[in-house]
């Protein structure tokens, strides 16, 4: 029963992809914050993050990496847009139900600059409105044996501009097999449930397909990869190094493909405070585009 079970999530999450492989249609989601790296770990390593296990971060990528997280955390996390006064803030909280289940709740925001309004004639009426974005996510992780791990999850996604304003519900799926040293994952992000307009305009989920491969060469080294296949856009490739040192500094280096992101650096201290409460602070830098020039990324977790 189980073998079925597996079976069919694995043929739910893959199938689309394989399908979307060579399908683009650009620019045509809406939501497209939702797919922007807000993870500071997985923003150091090129946004490969989405077989990293038991880490709460990994939730932006695949909601599987937490059904075996190590008692509860919450994680703050704050990226600057390299547009002036536009950022993205991003709390998790991953809480153990049992020795079984995980629950996990997510909320992010886009934060953008004032726009002044403007008549049909183009005169400055001396108002301003801000738009905004946000959506919210809960889901349940859990370890169905000793190597599989699944991840389901249910949210909803709002956008405006000004009084008009649109919203979906959305689902999203998660799948890792882990042996000792190997992770190997995939995931579906943002499929949709219920979709509403904007005024009279279509407003699409930017859904999402993702497969990661992530190994531990060396007890102090991370390498991870992931396939990323965007319902808007081309396939994208990201690729991350971690490696610590004295058991506390993380050295982060990655780099992605199809964005205007590039390479990526990251620096990340933890450490245990008590026996039961751990400290975790991260910062994550991406080179981009001459008109951007840089977008830079910083958190803090807790872990109790």
């Amino acid at each position: 029963m189980k073998r079925r079970i597996i079976f069919t999530v694995l043929a739910l999450l893959l199938f689309p992809m394989l399908s979307f492989a060579t399908y683009t249609n650009v620019a045509q989601s809406a939501y497209t914050f939702l797919n922007i790296d807000s993870s500071v770990k997985a923003g150091g390593m090129g946004g490969a993050y989405s077989t990293v296990c038991g880490d709460i971060e990994g939730l932006n990528y695949n909601l599987a990496t937490a059904a075996n997280i190590d008692g509860s955390a919450i994680t703050f996390t704050y990226m600057n847009w390299a547009l002036d006064a536009t950022s993205l803030n991003n709390v998790q909280l991953a809480i153990p139900l049992n020795e079984k289940y995980v629950l996990s709740l997510q909320w992010k925001t886009m934060n953008y600059a004032d726009i002044h309004k403007y008549d049909e004639y183009g005169f400055d009426l001396r108002q301003q409105f801000v738009p905004n974005d946000i959506a919210g996510t809960a889901a349940l992780s859990t370890q169905l044996n000793e190597n599989l791990m699944l991840g389901v999850g249910f949210g909803v996604v709002r956008e405006s501009i000004d009084h008009h304003f649109s919203s979906a519900y959305y689902a999203n799926l998660g799948l890792i097999y882990k042996m000792d040293k190997l992770s190997a994952g995939i995931a579906a992000n943002y499929l949709p449930i219920i979709e509403n307009d904007m005024v009279n305009g279509a407003m699409p989920l930017p859904m999402t397909f993702r497969i990661g491969v992530s190994y531990i060469p060396m007890d102090n080294l991370l390498v991870a990869l992931d396939i990323e296949k965007p319902n808007d856009n081309t396939m994208k490739f990201h690729i991350g190094f971690q490696y610590t040192v004295m058991e506390m500094l993380d050295v982060r280096l990655g780099y992605k493909t199809g964005s205007f992101e590039g390479l990526t650096l990251g620096l990340g201290y933890h450490k245990a405070l008590t026996e039961s409460f751990r400290v975790g602070i991260d910062y994550a830098f991406g080179l981009v585009s001459d008109d951007f020039n840089s977008l830079q990324r910083v958190g803090v977790t807790f872990g109790f």
